[in-house]
């Protein structure tokens, strides 16, 4: 749980290291109660993620530097060519 009382600031942490090597704009996703009632997600930057508030039913995604953002989805190209 990277947002408890205890840990409040690890996520911003993991960001700071991320941003680190990656650029701001990279295209992350956080999907809270995958599976259950009231499930919910949202597309955003690696930079934005930094202040999001997730909890211990959140799950959060970071993509690569091919990754982008179609229609509200994290879509990360395979290198698979369509004929």
């Amino acid at each position: 749980n990277p947002s408890s009382h205890k840990r409040a600031d690890y996520l911003q942490k993991a960001c700071d290291i991320l941003l680190r090597h990656k650029a701001p704009e990279t295209v992350c996703g956080t999907v809270r109660n995958i599976g259950r009632e009231g499930e919910c997600c949202a597309i955003m930057t690696l930079q934005e993620l930094r202040d999001t508030m997730v909890d211990m039913f959140t799950t959060v995604f970071i993509g690569n530097s091919q990754t982008k953002n179609i229609g509200g989805r994290m879509v990360t190209p395979r290198g698979y060519k369509h004929d």
